[in-house]
């Protein structure tokens, strides 16, 4: 049984220690008023109020704070002990007070050694039914909070350190730190959203991780929502980690000025990589915790953070902790290098990575540099990046997340993803989120390039998710072996390898260019969804589709392209062996009729292997034709043509429709009197000989692609020697060759000024004593 009146005489020992202690202890001035004017708000409020002890071993009312919470009543104050408390308590709608033995010192100790420990099962404190300022956390540490979602539930979860929820409490003093929302999680520090307007006094929020926005703090829900910073004892935001807005994440939307003064934030001048940019945001920043780097960094999975980063002989380890500190120069934009080896949570990443504006990130290869997920996490998050180019790497093994894919973007300006693999994932590869409304709409110049993609042994019913950019192209890729999986939203077993969807608030028409595309050898094992699309799907969306494989994938219904809704032109390409149709036209609600326009394709069963359900238009132009293509097939290049495919030379090199150019080849981009048809160009197998890769020998490719007369090629070689580069067109014939003496071991990259040739796609080859590897590059003048 509780003693109450030994309760009431530790609240009049409080009181009088109160007394003596209010004007002392001031050598902070900010924090002294401050701490001042709480002691003596606090003295009044005791004169009816009961004051509850905790402490870990027996003496006091309590041995765990929520028992008191539980026993205590309005007005009460709650004071704990130093010690370490695991638990996950509710503030259960009382407006108490819980404080350490700060509040009566000033002692920076009693922060630092009263803490509350989630012990990573829950998040650590709760203030969600209708909680006043007079509900009051004081002084202590929060760590070790988590929450996660089920990967089967499409909500998001919120506030592993503090959830605010329909509550407007005062928290003070307080570190907030260590805490994780891992999994389709936000605010992993502090989370404040629906109603709510608390009062933050002196917090240090830092090394927190969120999966989504919000490392440090979550503002959403912005209607009814909206959080007080003391201007006077200033808090502190920095060195978290989040998918998007690392620090403090705010909806774009919110329409009250919101005001935010801090004394330490990451950095002394941030951008949208560390907190989101509402309209009426007044940030203020003393100091930045990090002076950020003026140069590329290296990273390698078993370096440290500690070293500069400078060179792969001092590498750092973890790839967040690169975009955090490096420059954004939108004049010379800086470039992370990732070594080769696995980057995973297990040893030491965090994903999902945010990505930065005019940073750059280049692995060394598909099959070298490997972001894995385990199942657990998926990669990257791009959200309103602009300007950089990510390459030579893969994703592996990403779970489901609901929107959320391998690699999600939202509406870039000039993305460019280039010479990646995405294999063994479950829960998507790339998705084009869509954020914009009207009050918030789509930057008018957004455009993304995918190229040289390798999608192959994915298992998800979402693969590739197109949408939101005003131009988005997609091209010299490949998407093969993607299996169905079990759908709980559709309630169905389904897998849409390539998908493009309509944009919203967007005042121009979008454009999706779909080229050089190889789509094979994927299933759809739903029988009744009527949509069903084991290659492409497009809906209420036009599309360009030129020199596009699509054969050898299935479904009990459908076809390898499916149209809702939509307009697709065909071009150059070869659709066959796709059961049980080639096209699919649906409109069976007459509301916007389908429109294909085919021209010089290899289609299967010819206009016989379209279905149309509803009102369609198809355009069936000349060049169209129906025999078999003749691929190679085997295991390496299966869809490549045979020397005598009737493919060969069959394409045509410029089409407009519409007033639109669809398709315009130069005769350098193609061998032959014609462009083939089909997603590869036939070439004599001895033309240009095959890449002969060796170990410690790496071609990363050339940045820019496409380029603008000049491109600088990068490479390694594994021994001091002479290098050769030799260019050729896309017939195959040499036109340039240059002899590079003397290269020592290790990166380095050569300048090719291309500027007296014509616009066209062109191969280069770098040659080293035996070893020879070969690229593309895309010369746009």
């Amino acid at each position: 049984m509780i003693d109450l009146r030994w309760g009431c005489l530790k609240s009049e020992e409080i009181r009088l220690r109160i007394k003596n202690n209010t004007l002392l202890h001031a050598q902070d001035a900010r924090r002294g008023r401050a701490f001042s004017v709480l002691l003596i708000l606090f003295s009044l409020s005791q004169a009816y109020a009961t004051t509850w002890i905790v402490q870990p071993e027996p003496g006091g009312h309590f041995i765990h704070v929520q028992d008191a919470i539980d026993g205590a009543t309005h007005g009460d104050t709650i004071l704990v002990e130093p010690g370490t408390y695991y638990e996950n308590i509710n503030f259960i709608g009382k407006n108490v007070v819980i404080t350490s033995q700060y509040l009566f010192t000033e002692d920076e100790y009693y922060i630092n050694h009263t803490i509350l420990d989630g012990n990573h099962i829950d998040r650590v404190v709760t203030i969600e039914n209708g909680e006043t300022r007079a509900a009051q956390l004081i002084a202590f540490t929060i760590q070790n909070g988590k929450v996660m979602q089920n990967q089967s539930e499409p909500v998001l979860v919120y506030g592993a350190g503090i959830k605010i929820n329909n509550s407007s409490p005062s928290i003070r003093d307080c570190t907030i730190k260590n805490n994780k929302a891992p999994f389709k999680g936000g605010g992993a520090g502090i989370a404040v959203y629906y109603n709510a307007n608390p009062y933050v006094s002196g917090l240090s929020i830092h090394e927190n991780h969120a999966s989504m926005g919000g490392g440090g703090i979550i503002l959403f829900d912005c209607e009814s929502t909206s959080i007080e910073f003391d201007p006077i004892n200033l808090c502190s935001v920095y060195n978290n980690y989040a998918g998007y807005h690392s620090d403090i994440s705010i909806g774009y939307s919110y329409p009250l000025e919101i005001v935010i003064p801090l004394d330490t934030f990451t950095v002394s001048s941030p951008d949208e990589h560390f907190i989101s940019f509402p309209q009426a945001l007044v940030l203020t920043i003393e100091q930045g915790f990090f002076e950020p780097v003026n140069h590329d960094l290296y990273i390698n999975p078993n370096g440290d953070d500690s070293n500069s980063g400078a060179s792969f002989e001092e590498p750092l380890k973890t790839i967040q902790h690169a975009l955090t500190i490096i420059k954004r120069d939108s004049l010379d934009p800086y470039t992370i290098f990732l070594d080769e080896g696995v980057y995973a949570p297990s040893n030491g990443q965090h994903f999902p990575l945010n990505l930065r504006s005019y940073v750059n990130m280049q692995g060394a290869g598909k099959d070298l540099t490997v972001f894995d997920g385990e199942n657990q996490q998926v990669q990257i998050i791009a959200s309103y990046v602009n300007h950089y180019k990510i390459s030579n790497l893969s994703l592996s093994h990403a779970p489901y997340a609901g929107i959320y894919r391998a690699l999600t973007v939202t509406e870039n300006i000039n993305a460019k993803y280039s010479n990646i693999g995405f294999y063994q994932n479950t829960g998507g590869v790339i998705n084009n989120l869509q954020w914009a409304s009207e009050a918030f709409p789509h930057p008018e110049n957004s455009n993304i390039l995918f190229d040289s993609l390798e999608v192959i042994d994915n298992a998800c019913f979402w693969t590739i998710t197109l949408r939101a950019h005003a131009t988005t192209i997609f091209q010299n890729s490949i998407i093969r072996n993607s299996e169905s999986v079990y759908s709980e939203v559709m309630e169905a077993y389904l897998n849409w390898p390539l998908q493009i969807l309509k944009t919203f608030y967007l005042d121009t028409e979008p454009k999706h260019i779909s080229r050089n595309v190889e789509i094979t050898q994927n299933e759809n094992l739903d029988a009744d969804y009527p949509l069903t699309a084991m290659a492409l799907h497009v809906a209420d969306s036009r599309v360009e589709i030129s020199n596009c494989t699509f054969a050898d994938n299935s479904a009990p219904v459908g076809g390898a392209i499916t149209l809702e809704d939509a307009e697709v032109i065909i071009v150059n390409s070869i659709l066959y062996d796709n059961e049980p149709r080639q096209i699919w036209l649906y409109n069976a609600y007459g509301d916007t009729p389908n429109t294909v326009t085919i021209k010089n394709c290899l289609i299967q069963d010819a206009e016989w292997g379209i279905n149309l359900i509803g009102s369609n238009t198809i355009n069936w132009l000349d060049g169209n034709f129906d025999v078999a293509p003749w691929f190679q097939g085997g295991e390496e290049n299966p869809y490549y043509l045979t020397a005598n495919s009737p493919a060969i030379d069959a394409g045509t090199d410029f089409f407009v429709w519409e007033g639109d150019t669809i398709v315009n080849m130069s005769p350098d981009e193609y061998s032959g009197l014609a462009p083939d048809i089909g997603a590869y160009e036939y070439h004599e197998p001895d033309a240009i000989d095959e890449n002969k890769l060796s170990e410690g020998f790496e071609l990363y490719g050339n940045f820019p692609n496409p380029f603008n007369n000049s491109t600088q090629i990068s490479f390694s070689v594994p021994t001091t020697g002479d290098v050769e580069l030799k260019i050729f067109n896309m017939k195959g014939q040499l036109i340039e060759q240059q002899l590079f003496e003397g290269f020592s071991t290790g990166i380095h990259k050569i300048n090719w000024d291309a500027g007296y040739l014509q616009s066209g796609l062109y191969l280069y080859q770098i040659e080293s004593r035996k070893m020879k590897v070969t690229g593309k590059a895309l010369l746009v003048k």
